[in-house]
């Protein structure tokens, strides 16, 4: 099952989340400090979000793969990149389209993340 293209394909979704965490850190103290630069940081944050759930898509794809006839291998750091994705799943998503008002303390969460 494990290919040469899909550890590239992890190692390059553990890349973009280690970029991802920067730029989350660089946008988060220059809010803090009032610097010029946090739309620029916000900006690759929230490509880099997005990349980075593309790529998971496409582990997700090759790892269950319905026509593969090979087993399922699911090592230490596909379940780390899995378990991270669900959370950032459940946290990015819209939770107001489906209870109504959140919790202000809920909504602050999902600004940092």
């Amino acid at each position: 099952m494990k290919s040469s293209f899909f550890d590239s394909l992890v190692i390059f979704a553990i890349f973009v989340k280690i970029l991802f965490v920067l730029f989350a850190i660089l946008e988060f103290y220059s809010k803090i400090k009032h610097k010029s630069w946090a739309s620029w940081a916000l900006y690759w944050k929230q490509r880099t979000e997005f990349i980075f759930i593309i790529a998971m898509a496409f582990i997700c794809i090759v790892l269950f793969n319905p026509f593969s006839s090979g087993d399922l291998i699911v090592d230490r750091h596909v379940r780390v990149l899995l378990f991270i994705y669900g959370i950032i799943i459940l946290i990015t998503s819209n939770w107001a389209s489906f209870f109504g008002v959140m919790p202000p303390w809920f909504q602050e969460l999902q600004k940092l993340v």
